[in-house]
Formats: C-alpha cells, structure tokens, sequence
C-alpha cells in the first residue's frame, strides 16, 4: 500500500512540474530570418543588408531587427509595434524604433506590407521611404 502512495505521489509532482514549465517569449514567438533581397536601384557601392530577424509573437506584436553594412561599418535598428494576418497578408504597423546609436524612440506609425505563407514572409517596401529595397525575403 505504501508504494501504490508513493508511486502516486511520484506522478503528481511530475504532473505539477510539467505544468509549470511554461514557454519562454522567445519560444511563443515565430522567427523570420534574411534569405534575399531586391535592389529598388543599383546599390550604394558597400551598402549590405547584413541580417533582419522578424519575430512575430502569440500576443500580436512583432520585432523587426536589422542589420546593414556600410563599407565595414555596422549599423543596427530594431522596429517594433503590433501586426496583423488575415490570409497571406501581413501587415507590420511599427510604433518604435531604436538604434544602436540612440534611445528608444516612438516612431510615427508606419504600416508596412508583407506577404505571408507557410515557407516564407516578403516584405514590400515599394511604398516606404527605402531608397534602396524593394523587397526582403525572410524564411524560418
């Protein structure tokens, strides 16, 4: 009888910590990682898009970093803000952008365009102000 109550006990405390092991933010979120991007026009001589992670969280916010290469210097910004899925159209609508050279700053909003699927998110940004991009093609 003792060890039927012990075996017992045994499985309701690995019940109880398997409950409590809850996911990180990191593991509720779907990340998005640079495989291509278009040149809008002929390239700065030495501009690279070096990185982009775009993560996009269970509470429907998402970050967007990003990564360029200037002739060997590195800069770096992170947008932020909520986004939206209806089909395959993603829609990012940035609030806050933080660089490496400055404080976070709300940003006026911007929405930017992206087509959404199983395999692949591309960003349009025919219609924002980046003079050199056209699209970037982001994978998991």
């Amino acid at each position: 009888m003792k060890r039927v109550i012990s075996i017992l006990i045994v499985a309701a405390l690995a019940l109880c910590l398997c409950a409590c092991g809850g996911k990180s933010e990191d593991d509720k979120a779907e990340v998005w990682k640079l495989s291509s991007y278009e040149w809008r026009r002929t390239p700065m001589e030495g501009l690279e898009l070096t990185e982009v992670t775009l993560k996009l969280k269970d509470d429907k916010t998402f970050t967007l970093d990003q990564e360029v290469t200037l002739n060997g210097e590195k800069g770096e910004a992170t947008l932020s803000g909520k986004y939206t899925l209806e089909g395959s159209k993603l829609t990012l609508l940035s609030d806050t952008l933080k660089t490496a050279n400055s404080k976070e700053s709300v940003d006026p909003a911007r929405e930017t365009n992206a087509t959404y699927s199983e395999n692949s998110v591309v960003i349009d940004l025919t219609t924002q102000d980046s003079p050199y991009f056209k699209t970037v093609t982001l994978h998991k």
